[in-house]
């Protein structure tokens, strides 16, 4: 008979979340339903199984162990030789952890231990490997698994050849091959970094992306019959879809350098370069600084005419009406326009007290900064856009146009160790200063982010580096500092509040800005005073 309880309705809301493509809903209810089973020795075989496929799917491999473990009555034959599938998928870290379940089950602990002494004879530790060999010889194993502590016995298991091989998946040709190319030297640098500090030879297959279509998946099937530990790439968010999509193995992961967006992608499909999740850090960081740093004001923003500067701008303008402050208005301005006097006077006459400016990328913090200045926002407290701390901007604009404006910034070049390692090592390289654009540091980052996920780098296991990566605290980059959000299930960037100050990026010092503001405000009325008064006297016509 069919379950029917709450448990069983649970889980069928979790399968059709899945198979309907909500993941996140279905990823959600079967984290829940996971932890709260683990504890529940009665829920029935049929339930567990069918969790387990889920936690399969879901490339938690570590998890669906733990389950069998823990309700050994799910496994029958069929489930044993499931259950011996799985866990040669784990890692040393994870088969450790699970060899020390208690359970009931001598047999299941069993195919556990015999799969961590063949994974320590891989890796290269024969002593750790023969010592859980000659406990295990006289134990009660089913036969594929005394076949492991056999051949580890009688030396018949090679160690690894210490090397990693890494996906790929990059434009070579087509229009953005430069691109491609910049990425790939980036990827060049953190496998060369790792091989110096972790002893392992990384290898690097390298896919074209740009002579890939949908229907091949981008090349991941090719790249995972190469037991790739992982896949850097590809780089626009519908390849970087299709990618996802193509996998046959759960567990293979994928980072993308640039897409610009991972949303509502299989687990494991990763962005370290999304542009929502970006500009909404960088708006609710302003939001958080404002809040925190000055009294309650009028603000306003001044933003592109398009899609993103119009969602920036809304993002903004709703972090700070909660956190107290009044919204006066926002003005928009066509991107390749040359003057925006008209946008700007009309948001000064607005009269706020702090503007919110939004550019669409350096060049336009350039051609926009100055006529700030000019147009009557001389003296407003300017929040801006992460263009704003671009080395570009931070070169070639005057200091008058850009001193005590405050940006969050999720780019992190000034004082970044890393960045400079990144830099100091590229130049090496290529004898040549890294260029403006971040593609090839976006490229190195990737590449860091997959092989600092490598839990032992002796036993190289796909969906092990992908649930190694889940579990990264926080790791700092050349381009930034990255951390995994288990609430959104993403590699997120954090961002930093930054003051330009004399062409540098410095900490912000709010005293500082509110006294530049009210001198520069002093300053601006009393040259609109003595121009009224010019224009009065030609007017009567005096001399």
């Amino acid at each position: 008979m069919a379950d029917v309880g709450p448990e069983a309705i649970a889980l069928g809301e979790a399968e059709t979340a899945w198979v309907s493509g909500s993941l996140d809903s279905a990823i959600a209810m079967v984290d829940s339903l996971d932890a709260s089973w683990i504890v529940r020795p009665e829920i029935s075989a049929d339930l567990v199984r069918r969790l387990v496929r889920l936690l399969q799917v879901r490339a938690a491999d570590d998890r669906a162990v733990h389950q069998l473990l823990y309700h050994p009555a799910a496994l029958d034959d069929e489930w044993r030789g499931i259950l011996r599938t799985v866990v040669g998928g784990l890692s040393l870290a994870e088969l450790e952890r699970q060899a020390r379940r208690i359970t009931s089950d001598a047999r299941a602990s069993g195919t556990v231990r015999a799969e961590l002494v063949r994974a320590l004879a891989l890796s290269g530790d024969r002593a750790g490997a023969d010592t859980l060999a000659a406990d295990l010889e006289d134990s009660d194993l089913d036969r594929p698994d005394r076949e492991k502590v056999e051949d580890v016995i009688a030396g018949r298991v090679p160690t690894g050849d210490r090397g990693i091989r890494l996906g790929v998946i990059v434009p070579r040709t087509g229009g953005f091959a430069s691109v491609g190319e910049e990425i790939l030297d980036g990827v060049r640098l953190a496998a060369a970094r790792y091989e110096r500090e972790a002893g392992y030879a990384v290898e690097l297959v390298v896919i074209d992306e740009a002579l890939e279509g949908e229907d091949s998946g981008f090349g991941v099937a090719r790249l995972e019959a190469q037991d790739v530990a992982g896949i850097i790439g590809p780089i626009r968010s519908g390849a970087l879809r299709s990618a996802a999509a193509a996998r046959t193995r759960a567990g293979t992961l994928l980072i993308s350098p640039t897409a610009s967006e991972d949303s509502a992608l299989a687990p494991h499909a990763y962005s370290i370069w999304a542009r929502e999740r970006r500009d909404r850090a960088v708006a609710e960081t302003l939001g958080r600084w404002l809040a925190s740093s000055l009294e309650p004001a009028r603000v306003a923003s001044l933003h592109p005419a398009n899609e993103n500067g119009i969602r920036r701008s809304e993002m903004f303008r709703d972090i700070i009406q909660a956190a107290g402050f009044e919204w006066a208005g926002s003005r928009s301005y066509e991107p390749d326009s040359t003057t925006f006097e008209l946008e700007i006077r009309e948001l000064t006459a607005l009269d706020p007290d702090v503007v919110f400016v939004v550019a669409d990328g350096p060049r336009q913090v350039l051609q926009i900064a100055p006529q700030l200045h000019f147009y009557g926002l001389r003296g407003r407290i300017a929040l801006v856009s992460e263009d704003w701390t671009h080395p570009m901007v931070l070169r070639r604009l005057d200091a008058t146009f850009s001193d005590y404006r405050v940006s969050a910034t999720y780019l992190e070049r000034d004082g970044n160790s890393e960045w400079s390692a990144f830099a100091a090592a590229w130049d090496r390289t290529h004898r040549r200063a890294v260029p403006d654009n971040a593609f090839a540091a976006l490229g190195y980052d990737a590449g860091l982010l997959l092989l600092r996920g490598i839990p032992d780098p002796g036993l190289v296991r796909a969906g092990a580096v992908a649930r190694q990566v889940a579990r990264m605290r926080e790791l700092q980059a050349a381009t930034g500092r990255f951390s995994f959000d288990p609430e959104s299930r993403r590699i997120v960037r954090s961002t930093r509040i930054r003051m330009l100050l004399d062409s540098r990026l410095v900490e912000p010092d709010p005293p500082a800005i509110v006294e530049w503001s009210l001198e520069a405000r002093t300053q601006e009325e009393e040259r609109l005073r003595k121009e009224a008064e010019e224009e009065l006297r030609q007017r009567r016509g005096a001399p």
